[in-house]
């Protein structure tokens, strides 16, 4: 079966070295750059996920959706990445 959906990737500039690329479900999705690069959030209508950018691989598990909330927007990250700040969006 071919692989549907989009392709997240974190490339360096210039040159294009790719540091982290990883394909999700969900068509709908937003992801943000946060904590120096470091840590990427992935929102979805599955909740938010966030990365290691570094390693390739997730940060714990996924926030699943919160019930009478639409949307999980990725706002910012503590330095040390270990707090994640989020807009609940109707």
């Amino acid at each position: 079966p071919e692989d549907r959906g989009p392709v997240v990737r974190v490339e360096q500039l210039p040159g294009r070295r790719k540091l982290f690329e990883q394909r999700f479900e969900d068509p709908h999705l937003e992801a943000r750059l946060l904590g120096n690069g470091r840590l990427l959030a992935v929102s979805s209508q599955a909740g938010l996920q966030a990365w290691d950018v570094g390693r390739g691989r997730p940060l714990g598990p996924p926030v699943p959706p919160v019930k009478g909330v639409d949307y999980l927007q990725p706002l910012a990250a503590s330095p040390d990445g270990r707090l994640l700040a989020v807009a609940e969006l109707n």
